[in-house]
């Protein structure tokens, strides 16, 4: 009987068990992040402070400040 149960509580166990292995899944492959994907970003947003900027913008000093403090 005791054998019973516990199979039985596996059973029921098992779907919430298997959800939470697919969700973390699913998370994990979600946080990987692509390296040019996030260069190409970097690049846009810097073009269009350039260009859309009212003050003149010294490219160089803004790259190195944003790498400081996103480090």
């Amino acid at each position: 009987m005791k054998i019973k149960s516990s199979l039985l509580n596996f059973k029921q166990i098992l779907p919430a068990i298997i959800l939470v292995i697919l969700v973390s899944s699913v998370i994990n492959l979600h946080a990987q992040v692509d390296p040019k994907e996030t260069m190409q970003k970097f690049g846009t947003a810097l073009q269009i402070i350039e260009f859309a900027y009212v003050d003149s913008t010294d490219a160089p000093d803004l790259v190195e400040t944003a790498i400081v403090e996103m480090l």
